[in-house]
């Protein structure tokens, strides 16, 4: 398991060691630029100070001696100087150290030379009958700038884990009111979703804070509406199921064919009531837009259609219903669930069929218009009441008349697939009375999908 303790220690405590690596490179530079100046001064003055002692041919037979280093070449206890004074001609007339090296230069000034196995910077001096030279290893600026720079660094590393202690510290009381929190929850049923109280918690953790109880508020509102369907469903069945005993009863107690046929299409066409409300269940369950979801697939809703109407054909037919279709033949692209799509269309049509009178009409129609994929079903039945329309998207809801001109009363469930998976589409639905005046025209409005080329 991740610890966001341990990682924000380990970046904190990499980017404290690099930035104390960069603060000793930079101080390195700068210490040993700076040395450079001095050390080079210094030198100059050395160099002035043995041309301005008398020419060689009236000093005493003895070693030359150097004048007195300055403070900064007394601190640095590993540093050599080497000096040589050589005639015009380059003879070598004195040295000091390892100036028996050095190499003739005739330039005044400072400048740079490799002998004695290491660079050296050099100051000349150049005389009219004389030239000084005083030499300084290089390396030993490079030292003393590299011991500086470590005793710089070395306090700021004593600082990473005193500034790694305090970071766990902040963090452990930062996160102490979300331990907090989560002990609630931990101490929850599985029937409480109250919102969790975000006061005290970090205001980095609020986001998370907010999408947790974004969620629980969703689980809440589902779990809500599952107990109402499950109640809803159990009522429904109820009294489905009760009518079928009735007719079992009525099918035993039969005592001649007639009354015996009687009661088996009685009983068979209550098998038929039962078989459809539990498939539009199933449906209702599949295409709740709370539900699983599906990819979606490119569809041609005007093909979709007339596969629809090829299998509702068969119960035009029993109620003598003219059934026509007018979709062109160009494509008519949706992108959308195959099988819910398929439902939404197929308990248009039903309803339609199911509540236009006997020798009536059902017109279907599927175009795109302003971009929008819209399917229209009308119908010359009874229609819906405007103050129901609302209403009969509500699940088992049914208008007060449940057998309308003869029609089949509907388990309540049609529209509220129909509603279910228009949600889950993002599309829309609106009831209307036809321009005739009687029967209810049905619009489903869906955006095209682009045409593949």
């Amino acid at each position: 398991m991740v610890s966001l303790e341990r990682r924000l220690l380990a970046w904190t405590s990499a980017a404290l060691c690099i930035g104390v690596a960069i603060v000793a490179a930079i101080a390195f530079a700068v210490v040993l630029d700076e040395m450079d100046e001095v050390f080079d001064e210094n030198l100059r003055q050395v160099a002035v100070a043995i041309a301005a002692r008398a020419p060689v041919a009236a000093l005493p037979a003895t070693p030359l001696q150097l004048p007195a280093l300055s403070h900064g070449y007394e601190e640095a206890d590993d540093f050599d100087l080497a000096s040589a004074t050589f005639d015009r001609q380059g003879h070598r007339l004195d040295a000091s150290g390892a100036g028996d090296r050095l190499p003739f230069m005739q330039a005044a000034g400072i400048g740079d030379a490799s002998f004695a196995g290491d660079a050296w910077h050099v100051y000349t001096v150049v005389l009219p009958d004389r030239v000084v030279e005083v030499a300084a290893r290089a390396s030993s600026h490079r030292h003393l700038a590299m011991r500086t720079a470590i005793e710089l660094a070395w306090p700021l590393l004593l600082l990473v884990p005193l500034v790694a202690t305090l970071l766990v510290v902040a963090l452990r009381r930062g996160l102490r009111p979300l331990d907090r929190a989560a002990a609630g929850v931990a101490t929850r049923s599985g029937q409480s979703l109250d919102p969790i109280d975000g006061a005290g918690v970090p205001r980095e953790i609020h986001p998370l804070i907010g999408a947790i109880n974004d969620l629980m508020r969703r689980l809440a509102e589902t779990l809500h509406v599952q107990r109402r369907f499950v109640a809803d469903a159990a009522h429904e069945l109820r009294t489905p199921m009760t009518a079928l005993r009735l007719q079992l009863q009525v099918l035993a107690g039969a005592s001649d064919a007639a009354e015996h046929a009687a009661a088996m299409a009685e009983l068979s066409l209550g098998i038929d009531r039962v078989q459809h409300l539990v498939e539009q269940l199933l449906d209702l369950s599949r295409a709740d837009p709370e539900g699983g979801r599906h990819a979606p697939e490119p569809l041609d809703l005007a093909d979709r259609v007339r596969r629809s109407i090829e299998r509702h054909a068969d119960a035009a037919m029993r109620k003598d219903i003219a059934l026509s279709l007018d979709a062109g033949d160009a494509a008519v692209p949706i992108a959308g669930d195959r099988f819910q799509i398929d439902t939404l269309i197929g308990n248009l049509i039903g309803n339609a069929i199911r509540y236009a009178p006997p020798r009536g009409q059902v017109d279907v129609a599927v175009a795109l218009r302003d971009g929008q994929a819209v399917l229209r079903i009308v119908d010359d039945g009874p229609g819906i009441p405007p103050a129901e329309r609302e209403r009969v998207f509500d699940r088992f809801y049914r208008i007060a008349r449940t057998v309308r001109d003869g029609a089949e009363a509907g388990s309540g469930l049609g529209l509220a697939i129909v509603k279910a998976v228009v949600e889950r589409h993002g599309a829309a639905i609106a009831l209307r009375t036809p321009d005739a005046g009687r029967g209810l025209e049905v619009r489903v409005t869906f955006a095209a999908a682009p045409v593949r080329t």
